[in-house]
């Protein structure tokens, strides 16, 4: 038997999702594995096709093999992509000064590079994604209050709703008196 192709070639982590197997020798004593992960719901529709549904599996590609009842395996390498669903989780620091600069992580799923991080309506500088858990960036200026952290992926958005606070500076205005000794008192 063989193994040509899988459709769709991308699914969440969680798996539960519908595939359609295409290839040939095809039977109802088959196993279907996902990396080490074996599918649940086969179903044979032909000789050529048979569905399954994906299982569990960590984000990131995987090896998709059918095996007969006789040990034979038929392997298509690096063939089917998970991701996790795009989520903004936590954000540390929560809080920083209104003229921007502070640098932040954000911690999440999902994440790849091309994101975009806004802090507010504002696009976040430096924007780094680590791996597909983790951005780092440096905060753009804002007003103070509260602000919503939101990721961009694409056409998926996440957003964590008043997850930073930009804070205001200080300022001295004004210093009573005005004139002193050099040596204080």
């Amino acid at each position: 038997f063989s193994l040509v192709s899988i459709d769709p070639a991308e699914g969440g982590y969680k798996g539960g999702e519908l595939v359609m197997l295409v290839g040939s020798g095809f039977h109802d004593d088959m196993e279907v594995f996902f990396g080490q992960a074996k599918a649940p719901g086969l179903f044979v529709v032909d000789e050529n096709f048979l569905t399954v549904l994906t299982p569990f599996n960590f984000p990131g590609w995987v090896d998709v093999s059918v095996v007969g009842g006789e040990g034979q395996k038929a392997v298509l390498e690096q063939a089917f992509f998970y991701f996790a669903a795009l989520n903004v989780g936590l954000v540390s620091p929560d809080a920083g000064a209104t003229q921007g600069g502070t640098p932040m992580v954000v911690e999440g799923e999902g994440f790849e590079p091309g994101c975009k991080l806004f802090i507010g309506n504002r696009m976040a500088l430096f924007v780094s994604v680590v791996d597909s858990f983790v951005m780092e960036a440096v905060t753009p200026p804002g007003s103070c209050g509260l602000a919503d952290v939101r990721v961009v992926c694409g056409q998926e958005k996440a957003t964590l709703k008043d997850a930073f606070s930009y804070v205001g500076v200080p300022e001295i205005l004004k210093a009573e008196p005005s004139v002193g000794w050099a040596a204080g008192g």
